[in-house]
């Protein structure tokens, strides 16, 4: 169990509806030579990244917020709330991938839950300015956790 920082305390303090206190990454990958899947990111996450603890700890608030908060052991993982899918349709996917990121972006996250969280997004193809056929992978993470 380890204590936030004051100022990380103050982030989960501050996250409301009308402020949500997370930032997201769009990453966009080159998919020509090779498609990433749902299981193959999942893999990914396990095998490479579950060591830091971002991925691994959730919050504990303390009653009635009498004390910072601290962080614990999230326990077993709800891939379907971390890990996400989802594929574009045919048209304008750049237009289709602003549309997505921002329904993405504006969902609150859970701060029951460990605060992160990765959708890996299919069919990226012919936007401008990027090869023929992309990937791209939103990450979502608090503000606290990072």
């Amino acid at each position: 169990m380890e204590q936030l920082s004051g100022l990380d305390a103050a982030f989960v303090h501050q996250d409301s509806a009308r402020t949500p206190m997370h930032v997201s990454a769009i990453l966009i990958y080159d998919a020509s030579r090779q498609r990433l899947t749902g299981a193959h990111l999942r893999q990914l996450v396990t095998e490479r990244l579950w060591p830091e603890p971002l991925l691994q700890r959730k919050l504990h608030r303390v009653t009635f917020d009498v004390d910072t908060p601290y962080w614990i052991p999230a326990g077993k993982t709800d891939w379907r709330y971390h890990l996400g899918e989802s594929e574009l349709p045919d048209g304008d996917c750049w237009e289709a991938l602003h549309r997505l990121v921002q329904s993405q972006h504006s969902r609150r996250m859970d701060l029951a839950r460990p605060l992160w969280q990765l959708h890996l997004v299919h069919q990226l193809n012919d936007a401008p300015e990027l090869p023929a056929r992309c990937q791209a992978l939103i990450l979502k993470a608090h503000h606290a956790a990072i």
